[in-house]
C-alpha cells in the first residue's frame, strides 16, 4: 500500500494506479476470506452423527435433572439420550456428572440450548 501511495504522489499514469489498486484490493479480499475460513465457528459442530435431531424438551428435562445435583435423575434422563444419540456434548455431560461436576454439566447443556435458539434462565 505504501508503494502505491508513493506512486500516487509522484504522478504515475492513472491506468497503472487503478490496476495496482485493483490488485491490492484483490489480495486484501483473499486474505480476509482466508482469515474467515480459518477462524469461523461451526455452530452445528456438536450435532449428532446419526442424523437424528435431539429434542429441545429432552435437553431441558436433562438440565432440570442436572440442576438437582443428584446423579440418579440425571442418569434416568441421560441414558436414553445416549442410547439414541452420539452427540459429543452428551458425552461431555456424562463425564461431568461422573465427576460430580453438576455445574459444568449444566453449563454444557445451557450452551447447547442457546445454540439451538432457546433462552436459558440462570
Amino acid at each position: 500500500m505504501q508503494n502505491l501511495e508513493a506512486k500516487l504522489e509522484v504522478g504515475a499514469p492513472v491506468g497503472d494506479r487503478v490496476d495496482q489498486l485493483s490488485e491490492v484490493w484483490r489480495i486484501t479480499c483473499v486474505g480476509i476470506d482466508n482469515f474467515i475460513a480459518e477462524h469461523s465457528v461451526d455452530l452445528h459442530a456438536h450435532r449428532s452423527q446419526s442424523g437424528q435431531t435431539l429434542a429441545v424438551a429432552a435437553l431441558q428435562r436433562l438440565l432440570e435433572a442436572v440442576e438437582l445435583y443428584d446423579p440418579d435423575p440425571v442418569w434416568e434422563a441421560l441414558d436414553p439420550l445416549l442410547e439414541k444419540h452420539d452427540d459429543r456434548f452428551l458425552i461431555d455431560v456424562k463425564q461431568a456428572v461422573q465427576g460430580f461436576d453438576f455445574e459444568q454439566a449444566a453449563d454444557i447443556l445451557k450452551t447447547e440450548l442457546q445454540v439451538r435458539g432457546w433462552a436459558v434462565q440462570s
